[in-house]
């Protein structure tokens, strides 16, 4: 039987993916600091692309930079991450040629905490935290939600009329959960992955599920690494906009840049200097 008569019966299960017809990128990169570079490509590089790809193959070109196109809404819910990564996933199946393009400096990026975690690892950290301190922060944030197959804690909605309370309670939730996320570990409770959940940025885990999605070709992605040269000699307020100053997303960062030196091929990677 024919996918189409699949279709028309409503059956889901074994339905083709669509073919690829469009050269169709996403845009990594953390946010303020590559306003400029971003501006570029929209208004000079985006166009020429685009005819280059009608004039020469007549096929489209398309960009998705998720840090223009997230509405409130979409943060509210906490739904901004899955929303980064269902795009990139898109970009990655439909695109002919390239499908990803990173930009990176000296920012590793906002670190969200997750919308989701299973019933038996949040039971894990609680009970880290229970010791220090009483859980109830964590049962304020998190609901449970019975309609996934496996028990599920998801985080509350925000009411837009108390975005500045939800960020204090974020701040301080984030600093508990990563803490017993590193007890846990500790402890061999949960996995490696189940730890980075609480630390890694939303950024890095776009880098890694593209490079996932082309682990046979890693030609279909390119990136920019630009490095600002008199970085430690701006004033702190500057260079707190362009460059992180903890230790631990540093370490991060560098190991993020590591992954992608040496998994891309050397001439799909650039560096630049201002």
């Amino acid at each position: 039987m024919s996918s189409d008569n699949e279709l028309f019966r409503g059956r889901f299960d074994n339905v083709p993916d669509r073919k690829p017809i469009s050269v169709r990128i996403f845009i990594s990169s953390t946010f303020a600091d590559t306003i400029e570079e971003r501006n570029v490509l929209m208004e000079n590089i985006y166009p020429k692309l685009r005819d280059y790809c009608l004039q020469i193959y007549n096929i489209p070109f398309q960009y998705s930079d998720m840090r223009w196109g997230v509405q409130d809404h979409a943060s509210d819910d906490h739904s901004t991450v899955d929303l980064c990564l269902q795009e990139l996933d898109q970009c990655c199946r439909l695109s002919l040629a390239t499908n990803c393009v990173i930009l990176l400096s000296h920012r590793y990026g906002w670190r969200s905490l997750p919308n989701r975690i299973t019933s038996d690892l949040l039971n894990k950290l609680k009970e880290i935290v229970s010791v220090d301190q009483p859980s109830s922060l964590i049962d304020k944030a998190y609901v449970l939600d019975d309609n996934f197959i496996e028990s599920v804690y998801v985080l509350r909605p925000i009411d837009p009329e108390k975005r500045e309370e939800w960020k204090i309670m974020e701040k301080d939730l984030t600093t508990i959960l990563r803490r017993a996320s590193d007890i846990c570990l500790e402890n061999k409770t949960i996995t490696q992955s189940e730890r980075n959940e609480f630390h890694i940025s939303v950024t890095a885990k776009e880098i890694i599920r593209a490079l996932e999605n082309n682990a046979i070709d890693h030609q279909r992605m390119v990136s920019f690494f630009r490095e600002i040269e008199d970085i430690d000699q701006l004033d702190a307020r500057l260079k707190s906009k362009l460059a992180d100053t903890d230790n631990e997303t540093e370490v991060l960062l560098n190991e993020i840049k590591s992954n992608i030196r040496e998994k891309l091929p050397r001439e799909n990677q650039f560096t630049y200097r201002v």
